[in-house]
């Protein structure tokens, strides 16, 4: 199963890499919100579906991380670790936050749930 969904974060930074220089901040932002919010439905999905396994099997052996800790640990080694997404994801937001602090109006949910994604990924 790891390897399924390590697969599928890879074709994930592939989204990220082909259009990331070409893209502006915001809808890069919004892009990468929208992929944190679509892996971790997916993963509470998994989740549901192997919650028996993830509890007895995984428990049984400390040196397994539950499918959501599993889950944290590639999106956060494929996608945030990736130097270039890392940089453009704190560069984007510290832009916003300026801005705002300016007088801009800016998507404040946005800015909330894309430090949230970050603070997960400690």
């Amino acid at each position: 199963m790891r390897q399924i969904c390590e697969e599928h974060i890879k074709a994930q930074i592939l989204q990220f890499s082909n259009f990331m220089d070409s893209m502006a901040n915001v809808p890069f932002l919004k892009k990468m919100d929208k992929c944190w919010q679509d892996h971790g439905r997916k993963m509470i999905m998994i989740r549901n579906i192997f919650l028996f396994l993830d509890r007895t099997y995984v428990f049984q052996f400390s040196m397994l991380s539950s499918i959501w800790d599993m889950g944290l640990e590639l999106f956060k080694s494929h996608i945030i670790c990736e130097q270039s997404v890392q940089s453009k994801t704190v560069n984007g937001i510290l832009l916003l936050i300026e801005k705002e602090r300016n007088g801009e109006m800016i998507d404040q949910g946005l800015v909330e749930r894309l430090l949230v994604m970050l603070s997960d990924l400690q």
